[in-house]
């Protein structure tokens, strides 16, 4: 996949207005077996939502602040 293709799909996943079953972003994540459940968990819900691919972006602290103010925001 060119860089460009890449930027252009994670700017697509962070656009979504939230983390959906098959789309997570994380800050960072050395755990093996966590991140094998976690692909698992996602290539599941994926297939449940009929989706062809599951997500997983690493490095987005500020994704998730963004997130996550938009979720207080709505309370």
């Amino acid at each position: 996949m060119s860089a460009e293709r890449t930027r252009r799909l994670v700017d697509d996943l962070r656009a979504k207005p939230a983390e959906t079953t098959w789309i997570e972003f994380k800050e960072n994540n050395a755990d093996g077996p966590l991140i094998g459940k976690l692909i698992s968990a996602l290539s599941n819900a994926a297939r449940l939502a009929d989706q062809h691919f599951a997500y997983v972006v690493w490095g987005c602290e500020t994704v998730i602040m963004r997130l996550s103010a938009r979720f207080l925001s709505r309370r």
